[in-house]
């Protein structure tokens, strides 16, 4: 196989690197008005020593939050509740401190002296909760459950662990945990940490004392009482703890989150950062609000992953579970600092999880996880224009979640792909170390890269995190017999204004002969027109505009039927392949209709390949004689 790097641009000299574009807008960063915080001292743990009572769905008891001052003469702080009607304040030596409510769900609390700076005290709050329907959940039972026992979950993030706890929640401090938790009827607790032990108080309650000495932020911390069934295994001599209903029992649990010690295993290996905490354990919950939480070292789970044997043939838990055990490194042990930086949580364990796919099930699964992600941002259409990294939106309301999963993990494959596999983890395993138990923001990424490669990546940064959007490309091309040359003319159609630019993307264009000799191009797809001479020495088969499919795009590319045939059923990419296949959808020749026959019932074609070529026979140009071929197929 031919590798070629060097193309012939005829519009400019393209063998530098791409210069970085100009910021497009300024950036909204997190606002004071919003969610940006400032603190008044550093919380060191947060102690809870409370009952929670399924019978009246309530919270009472204590929370103690232990602090330092900054500077000298700090004289109050700020704690955020809500659902809660405070009883009192006391500091640690027991003297009774005055509070007020403000507004945004704070309460500022007066010391009973200042502080000097580096000076601690504790300040304990006895209060009661009646969380409705936020941070803490009440329900009744599981579907798993004959005799239907309650169940009560949290859960924090965003801000809601304040609807339980009073105390600092926003997520631009860390703290150590300690819980006492009584609860009734022979319930089990699940939280973060270590379980120290199980208290009989001797009137049917129990109290149950976990405690976390690494600091975390406050939308972590998880409690999951129920009547639980538990198993586990074991991995480097941590428990690997699977919590499900009464019920449910241990072969439908191991179906579900029987690979965990597996992905421990590879995410450990692949950062570099073995995983820190004293347990890993998951809990299968009623009613959940999201699909899984990653509660640092005690993940929730929708009780929904779990199915029988005969629902796994059709979907599996492997997502799921990968992506909560991710965070443990990606949002947990490494957190953004503020909303606006939640890409660096989300993207990440979206990544990751694809990561595990290709250690597990092979590069074709990777890419195609990949390119779902792809998709899912660009046909978000006008909400693309949102910046990754921007205000509050990205995470609560305006539709804007979605970006921080899809379009950072597509972020990060390019990141990948340009810094090549040694320089990818190479950046990861500083990025992991330098910033353990700490809080990050996107520049320390960017700067994590840089000092592990030499590599400075503002010109992706710059695109894909600070501004919106995505290229349209409009690619045709024409070959040159006479100067050995195809011409390749690439327009970039996108909608220009402060918030998309046009691009500047590296990106690699492959050359297909009609003996099956490819050669590749990288070269730098620039501006609003472009023209880029590829050598060729002969008619060429096929012509793949970011033929290792990286960049997330509109791609209309206006080329022969038989060019998409041949790459339906000879790129050596599945993507391409799959892009193949579906142009042939619009085709209506018998060629076309063949190809499609021959890649829905090519045993050596990845099966979701073959279910879309299979598809694409159902419609107006229908061939009945390979859907049944292909409807023998096993896979």
């Amino acid at each position: 196989m031919l590798l070629a790097f060097a193309a012939l641009l005829l519009a400019a000299p393209q063998d530098a690197a791409p210069a970085p574009p100009q910021p497009r807008r300024p950036l909204t960063a997190d606002t004071l008005a919003q969610n940006g915080f400032d603190r008044d001292c550093d919380l060191l743990k947060i102690e809870l020593d409370i009952t929670i009572d399924h019978r009246d769905q309530s919270v009472t008891g204590t929370a103690t939050s232990r602090i330092r001052a900054f500077l000298d003469g700090l004289d109050s702080i700020v704690v955020h509740s809500a659902m809660t009607e405070i009883e009192e304040v006391r500091d640690g030596r027991g003297r009774p401190l005055a509070w007020r409510a403000e507004d945004g769900e704070r309460v500022r609390i007066e010391l009973a002296e200042p502080l000097a700076a580096g000076g601690e005290e504790a300040v304990t709050i006895r209060y009661t909760s009646h969380p409705d329907h936020r941070g803490l959940y009440f329900v009744d039972g599981s579907r798993f459950d004959a005799a239907p026992g309650p169940q009560v979950w949290s859960q924090g993030e965003g801000q809601d662990n304040r609807c339980w706890i009073p105390m600092w929640d926003y997520p631009n401090d860390r703290a150590a945990y300690e819980a006492r938790i009584r609860v009734f009827d022979g319930l089990t607790v699940v939280s973060n940490g270590r379980l120290i032990d199980v208290r009989d108080n001797g009137d049917g309650s129990a109290t149950w004392h976990w405690r976390l000495d690494h600091p975390f932020v406050s939308y972590l911390i998880s409690v999951a009482i129920g009547p639980w069934e538990r198993y586990a295994d074991d991995w480097r001599g941590i428990p690997v703890e699977y919590y499900v209903p009464r019920g449910c029992g241990e072969e439908t649990a191991r179906r579900s989150f029987g690979e965990t010690p597996a992905m421990l295993e590879f995410f450990s290996n692949a950062t570099g950062f073995e995983y820190p905490y004293a347990k890993y354990a998951q809990t299968a919950v009623a009613e959940f609000v999201v699909g899984g939480m990653e509660n640092i070292s005690a993940t929730t789970q929708t009780d929904r992953t779990l199915h029988d044997e005969r629902a796994e043939l059709d979907r599996s838990s492997r997502g799921l579970v990968a992506h909560e055990l991710a965070h443990q490194w990606f949002g947990d042990l490494v957190t953004t600092r503020g909303w606006s930086n939640l890409w660096l949580n989300e993207g990440f364990a979206t990544y990751f999880q694809c990561l595990y796919d290709e250690h597990a099930l092979g590069r074709d699964a990777f890419e195609l996880d990949m390119e779902r992600n792809r998709r899912a941002y660009v046909g978000r259409g006008d909400r693309a224009r949102k910046p990754l990294v921007e205000d509050f939106r990205c995470r609560f309301g305006d539709g804007g979640a979605n970006h921080v999963y899809v379009k950072g993990s597509s972020l990060l494959h390019m990141i990948r792909r340009e810094l090549g596999d040694e320089g990818w983890w190479a950046a990861i395993r500083l990025y992991t170390r330098r910033h353990a138990w700490d809080l990050v923001d996107t520049t320390d990424f960017e700067r994590a890269i840089f000092d592990a490669t030499g590599r400075n990546l503002q010109f992706l940064f710059e695109q894909w995190a600070y501004c919106g959007g995505f290229p349209i490309y409009e690619v045709g091309q024409e070959y040159d017999a006479a100067a050995g040359l195809l011409r390749v003319r690439v327009r970039q159609t996108q909608t220009v204004d402060e918030a998309v630019p046009l691009f500047t993307m590296p990106l690699e264009l492959a050359v297909w002969g009609e003996d099956g000799s490819v050669s590749r191009h990288r070269v730098v797809v620039a501006g609003a027109e472009q023209e880029i001479g590829l050598p060729c020495p002969g008619p060429p088969a096929n012509l793949v505009f970011d033929a290792q499919a990286v960049v997330p795009k509109v791609l209309r590319h206006d080329k022969p039927e038989a060019w998409w045939i041949f790459q339906a059923r000879n790129d050596d990419h599945v993507v391409n392949r799959l892009r193949g296949i579906e142009a042939l959808a619009e085709a209506e020749s018998a060629a076309a209709r063949a190809a499609l026959a021959a890649a829905a019932t090519d045993p050596k074609e990845v099966a979701d390949l073959r279910a879309q070529a299979a598809a694409e026979l159902r419609g107006p140009r229908r061939d009945f004689d390979a859907l049944m071929r292909a409807s023998g197929d096993p896979d």
